[in-house]
Parts: C-alpha cells; structure tokens; sequence
C-alpha cells in the first residue's frame, strides 16, 4: 500500500517534477555479471515474437517530449543551464544534458558489504553514511550525477518504504535516499535510481507490488534524473518475467516526464540510453537483440560503467561493486586512462565505489576521485585536449 492521502507528501528542493502528461513510451530514435561470451550465448536464447510484443506495446502508448511539460514549470536543479529547452521538452532537455555530463559516481551498498557471518538485516547501521559528503565528493570529481543503489541484494532499502519493515527509515530512523536527494538538489547533482532486477520482474502478481516502489521512488524524492534498470540478462533470458516492463516504462515517463531510463544495452529500443559494464557494447554487435530494436538503438547515447575497485590478482572490475577488503583500487592515472577512453568512444563514465559497511567511502576512492578532479579543472578532461 501506499502512504495513506491525509500523510504530506515529501519534496526535495531543487526543483518541481513536470506535470504528468498523457504520452507513449518510446520513440524510433536512439535513445550481472557475466563475461561477453557468456552474454551473446544467453541472448540468443530471446524470442523475437516477446520482443516485438513489447516493443509494439511501448509504441502504442502515445507521444513522449514536446507537449509533457510547459514553461509554467522551472526545472530540476541540474537541469538548471537547460531551462529553455526543459520548458518546451523535459525529456530533450535531460537528454542533451545527460550526454554533457561526461562523468558521474555510481554507489553500492547493501549487507553484501558485511562479512558473511553478519549480513542479517538486524546488523546493518549507517553510521558512516553521509550524503552530503559523498554528494562534495562528487562536485571535487568534476561529476555531474549520482546513481544509488536504492535497494540491492540482501537488502535493506534506503528509502522509507510502505512495502517492507526492512527498510533504513524502520532500522535506524533514517531515510537514506531522502538524504542523498537532498544533497544532491542543493548541488545541481543529478540522482539516479539504481533499480535491482527483483524491483524489475513483473510476473506472478509481483507488478502491483513493484509499482508501488516506483510511485513512492517518483513522489517522494524530488525530480529524478532517471531510473537505472539492472540486470537486462534476466530481460534476455526470461522475458516471461517481464510481462509489464513497457507500463513500466510508461508509469516513469508519466510520473516524471524528464527522468531517463536505462536497461542496461537495451530492451525495447526506447531506452534513453545504453549502460553497458567495463567497455562499450555497441548494440549493433548485439546480436540476441532483434533487427528493429537494434536499429532504435543505434546511436544512443551511451555511459560505460566500471569500478574504482579491482580484483588484485586480474586487475578485472568484474564482480567488484560491491566493497571488498582484498581488493585494489584504482588510481588517479588509471581513472583519468578511464576517461580518456569513455571520450573517444564517445561515451559517459559511471565510477563506482563500494560503500564500506558501516557507509563511508573507502579514503582510497575518496583521496582519488579528488585528484581527478583537481586535474580536471587544472588541465582540462582526458581525452579533449
């Protein structure tokens, strides 16, 4: 259930979300853990006849962009250098901006985080968390966005949550999520839902329950720079379970006309755009994908995501989201090489680090995303000189 009408609805500053607008869900315009070969191999296993339902389902709900929003409405705070085009178009608006930010910081955290012996949801604190500091962090870094895991494996959420008593609100008397929005907005941040596939799945009755999720991640915590979809190998190989993803869709686009959508390298080809893990993916080479929703695909927009952490025998991010004791971290050359690379492609570059256990950041990552920044502002972005 959702909060009961007579409780206030909760706004962050920053800005108002647009007002709802009837329109559909994708346009024809661009918009876990697995190796490349394991991925191809499961995408094979798609069934056109799937997509191409949902596809033409998310076609058919009506016209995104122009007419979602007007200029009564001044824009979210991150939005705040693309006013005339946020009142003429929200989502153009996001678009354009999303492709200028270049640079953001990805945050997991969730009892993964514990050792294994004290991952129960009575363990978890969050007394190194500091929103406001991890949000200075990402100013330091020259980033423009922040994406948090709003609930990950083994839990808890961090937001203040109607559907569980697991929830950060219940355990230690805060909301998490309310304090990153918050830093964020008062920082012309953008903030990113992390979207666990539990969250995603829409079969077997779990759509009203999920929904749910969404209204109170959309109402609740100010305008979004969007919603990050994970894992789209659970999309390819089960789409079965996936009955609702193009309403999903649409309930965000409703609700918040400029918030982005990502599934990772693609779903229905409306993504906004493309977040493919380590190295880009170009969604021509994925060939599970049938030919028309390569084709909306092509030219999107894309951010590459990768860790600041890494196996220290490999040197690989893969399996490094989460905080690890035993693991290396990058530094300041190797994430300005990281950049550089991104910018070629050309493509954003979503950071992440693993929050330790108690919430803090490792001062690792912190001491280095500061010298990245310092450089920024010193000699410019890597790969743009």
């Amino acid at each position: 259930m959702l909060p009961d009408d007579s409780e206030p609805v909760r706004t962050i500053r920053g800005g108002s979300v647009p007002r709802p607008a009837r329109h559909r869900v994708c346009r024809d315009e661009g918009p876990r853990e697995e190796t490349e070969e394991r991925e191809t191999e499961d995408m094979h296993r798609l069934t056109r006849r799937h997509f191409g339902a949902a596809a033409a389902a998310a076609l058919a709900a009506g016209p995104v962009g122009a007419t979602a929003a007007r200029a009564n409405r001044r824009p979210p705070s991150y939005l705040h250098a693309y006013a005339e085009r946020y009142a003429a178009d929200p989502r153009g608006a996001a678009r354009q901006w999303f492709t200028d930010a270049r640079f953001g910081l990805f945050v997991h955290w969730s009892l993964r985080a514990y050792p294994p012996d004290q991952r129960r949801i009575e363990h978890f604190r969050g007394d190194g968390f500091d929103a406001a500091a991890l949000a200075d962090l990402a100013v330091a870094a020259e980033m423009r966005y922040v994406n948090f895991t709003v609930y990950h494996g083994g839990g808890p959420s961090m937001w203040k949550t109607a559907l569980s008593t697991a929830n950060t609100h219940e355990l230690i008397g805060r909301d998490l999520l309310g304090e990153l929005a918050e830093a964020c907005a008062a920082r012309r941040l953008g903030l990113f839902c992390y979207i666990h596939v539990s969250l995603i799945r829409s079969h077997d009755g779990r759509w009203e329950r999920n929904r749910t999720a969404y209204r109170e991640l959309l109402a609740n915590y100010g305008p979004l720079a969007g919603m990050w979809f994970d894992s789209v190998l659970d999309y390819y190989r089960h789409p079965h379970y996936h009955p609702h993803l193009a309403e999903q869709y649409a309930l965000i686009r409703r609700l918040q006309p400029q918030a982005l959508l990502s599934f990772k390298q693609g779903a229905l080809g409306c993504e906004d755009f493309l977040a493919p893990e380590h190295y880009p993916r170009p969604p021509e080479t994925n060939r599970g994908l049938p030919p028309e929703v390569r084709a909306r695909l092509r030219g999107a927009p894309t951010e590459i995501c990768t860790t600041l952490q890494v196996d220290p025998q490999t040197g690989s991010g893969a399996q490094q989201w989460m905080d690890r004791p035993d693991a290396r971290h990058r530094d300041a050359d190797e994430v300005a090489a990281l950049l550089a690379e991104a910018r070629q492609y050309p493509a954003n570059l979503l950071l992440n680090t693993g929050l330790r256990a108690d919430g803090s950041i490792h001062p690792t990552d912190a001491a280095t995303l500061r010298e990245v920044g310092r450089r920024i502002r010193e000699s410019g972005w890597p790969g743009e000189r």
